[in-house]
């Protein structure tokens, strides 16, 4: 369950969906091509526009490591185009950010932490204010129950249009035990938070289920059951 309208759901895998979405709810991006690229000369073209170094992207998310940081120059940027297209073809080249990647989980609309995206760390210091308010206010912009709002900054203790820093992911559906395996009190609090705000307490938002188990037959028993 993405969200309760649909709409987040086109920007689910599609990077510049994604990037379209962040930059419309006034965060700021990296400069960039955030359109699909299918050329090593449109890399370059885009790279001269941004100016180096930039960072190369598949289109899709894959649930691999494959984006391509801090390339220097045009040596570098035809490797990366083409470590990048063994995974998609098609791409986005945009700004490198100088800074470390922080996730903010947000969950029932409320930020539940900070982590490190390289190790999963909880961040324990001061982060501002208006960068957990601009993840919260995305959340209920796009009006999903669990988003984990990506942000490559130096300091987390300052706004990031002050210290040049940007949103380069939202993840809308973002994977609990990938983030929180480490934790299982935050993991618990994330997933009883995304319930309660996919079904509300109160009598009007109960939710009728029917359970099927077996081994043969589930799947045609469960459409059987859908079409009634």
């Amino acid at each position: 369950a993405l969200d309760k309208s649909g709409r987040a759901a086109a920007m689910l895998r599609d990077h510049a969906r994604i990037i379209q979405a962040a930059r419309k709810l006034g965060m700021p991006v990296p400069r960039g091509q955030h359109q699909s690229l299918i050329s090593l000369q449109q890399a370059v073209q885009a790279a001269q526009v941004i100016g180096f170094p930039v960072v190369v992207k598949p289109l899709l998310r894959s649930g691999k490591p494959a984006s391509q940081l801090n390339i220097q120059g045009p040596e570098q940027l035809a490797l990366a185009v083409k470590t990048v297209q063994a995974i998609d073809q098609r791409f986005v080249v945009e700004q490198h950010v100088p800074g470390n990647s922080w996730n903010i989980l947000v969950a029932g609309y409320e930020v539940l932490c900070v982590l490190a995206a390289a190790t999963g760390e909880i961040f324990a210091g001061p982060v501002h204010e208006s960068i957990t308010t601009m993840a919260g206010n995305a959340s209920r912009s796009l009006n999903v129950g669990l988003l984990a709002v990506t942000v490559v900054t130096t300091d987390l203790a300052q706004p990031l249009a002050d210290s040049g820093s940007a949103v380069i992911d939202l993840q809308i559906a973002p994977r609990l035990d990938a983030l929180l395996g480490r934790q299982p009190e935050l993991l618990e609090q994330a997933a009883t938070a995304f319930i309660r705000w996919l079904i509300p307490s109160g009598p009007d938002s109960a939710v009728p289920i029917i359970a099927v188990t077996g081994t043969n037959g589930k799947t045609t028993t469960s459409r059987m059951i859908d079409h009634v």
